[in-house]
């Protein structure tokens, strides 16, 4: 069951691909970019595995996605869940930043790419201030962890065979 579910964030990754190269480019576009994703050889490895970059990669896929359905048909529902997808990706904080140019490129106007942006932040800040005030909590340090970022951590700080112990240091080691 937890191989099939694994196989599904990589599916919805290719099948987000293909959605956006089609509303973007149209159908063979599309439809080479949700080829070309279902066929990555690095994707189709690490959805067999529990690894965050898999369910990262299809939450960052489906934000582009809804964003670029939300500048097409600007709804207030679309751009939150925009910013809900962008907060929930983790590594993804700087792609809010896609929110108010694809608004702008869509001609949107000023004020409604302000208004979506807002909204969108609104979805955003949601997971992340939470977020931010759980690893304020445990590690004492005032950030949002992305995705994979403590194992990241552990396996540069630690080495291979040990375990975490400890809290983050946002600080580099001065050695």
């Amino acid at each position: 069951r937890s191989a099939a579910h694994r196989r599904t964030w990589g599916s919805s990754s290719a099948a987000a691909t293909w959605a956006i190269g089609r509303l973007t480019y149209g159908r063979i576009a599309g439809l080479l970019a949700g080829l070309m994703t279902a066929i990555n050889g690095p994707l189709l490895i690490f959805e067999h595995y529990i690894m965050a970059e898999t369910l990262a990669t299809c939450l960052l896929a489906l934000g582009l996605l809804v964003t670029i359905g939300a500048a097409r048909h600007p709804s207030w529902r679309g751009l939150v869940l925009a910013g809900l997808l962008f907060g929930l990706a983790g590594a993804a904080h700087q792609r809010i930043g896609l929110v108010p140019l694809a608004l702008l490129l869509a001609r949107r106007g000023w004020r409604i790419s302000l208004q979506g942006t807002g909204l969108a932040l609104l979805g955003f800040l949601a997971i992340v201030l939470p977020w931010t005030a759980f690893d304020y909590a445990r590690h004492q340090v005032m950030a949002s962890g992305a995705l994979g970022e403590h194992l990241t951590w552990r396996l540069t700080r630690n080495g291979d065979d040990q375990y975490f112990r400890g809290r983050l240091n946002p600080v580099a080691d001065p050695q």
